[in-house]
């Protein structure tokens, strides 16, 4: 049987939309690979201009690297350990550890903390500068403390190791300050306005012993957020009804705690 031209017609055009649509799709994908290749540029070109001798140079470029938000913060520690631009990169950070944004003011404080903790990674210049900003950081915890009334003690070494606060002026925002206190190993939030998210903030806090959270936002599954505390053998959590599941799973994943509540 003759096959019709309208029918061979309709053939061609289905095949040269097939064509055009594969021809859409991989100039998208070429679109976007180019777009993140420009974005990678552009990072890397501001990173670079954090160390212009021009201040308003300089200013520009970490104003435009704090745009980002929080999601920056990893490019700007890879370039830290590589040693690109580490001194101004650190006092970037220091700087967005004290924003409003309270993303990216944790991810810079953590993104120190952890830093500090890795040094030995770190080239001698690097490392010095990367103790400058953790004490810079330490130092702002502390006065944003001190104007909430916080009892701090330190041992003979000068170090932080108890935090007392009793305010509830004192939330979330304000527990991700203490996760720079490395060596804290007291530390007490009763009567404040913590959530079980707020409790993420003390991963770092790897020597904390004890912790009183009484009288606060967490609940008895919130509590879960503190195993990497594995040095925590106290939990007082008045007023906070701890099931039976949550007592057995912090037992198992944090030995020797103990959990006090009524």
């Amino acid at each position: 049987m003759p096959i019709r031209l309208p029918f061979l017609a309709a053939i061609v055009l289905c095949a040269a939309g097939i064509v055009l649509s594969v021809g859409a799709l991989a100039e998208e994908v070429s679109s976007t690979s180019d777009s993140s290749f420009d974005r990678t540029t552009e990072i890397d070109r501001l990173i670079g201009e954090l160390t212009s001798r021009s201040f308003i140079q300089s200013d520009w470029a970490a104003r435009r690297l704090m745009s980002r938000g929080a999601s920056i913060v990893p490019r700007l520690t890879t370039a830290v350990r590589n040693d690109i631009a580490a001194e101004e990169i650190l006092a970037l950070l220091t700087r967005m550890s004290e924003s409003h944004d309270s993303d990216m003011a944790a991810s810079s404080l953590r993104a120190i903390t952890n830093l500090r903790q890795h040094q030995d990674q770190l080239s001698s210049g690097t490392r010095r500068s990367v103790e400058t900003a953790y004490r810079n950081s330490i130092r702002s915890c502390l006065a944003q403390l001190s104007l909430i009334g916080a009892v701090i003690k330190r041992d003979e070494h000068q170090n932080v190791i108890e935090v007392r606060v009793r305010s509830k002026d004192f939330g979330d925002r304000q527990l991700l300050l203490l996760s720079s206190l490395t060596t804290l190993h007291t530390l007490d939030l009763r009567d404040t306005k913590i959530t079980d998210a707020g409790l993420r903030h003390l991963a770092s806090l790897t020597e904390l012993v004890s912790l009183n959270c009484s009288d606060t936002l967490v609940t008895s599954s919130g509590l879960r957020e503190l195993e990497p505390l594995q040095q925590l053998k106290e939990v007082v959590a008045y007023r906070i009804d701890v099931t039976p599941a949550d007592r057995d799973w912090l037992r198992e994943h944090l030995p020797g705690v103990t959990i006090t509540n009524r």
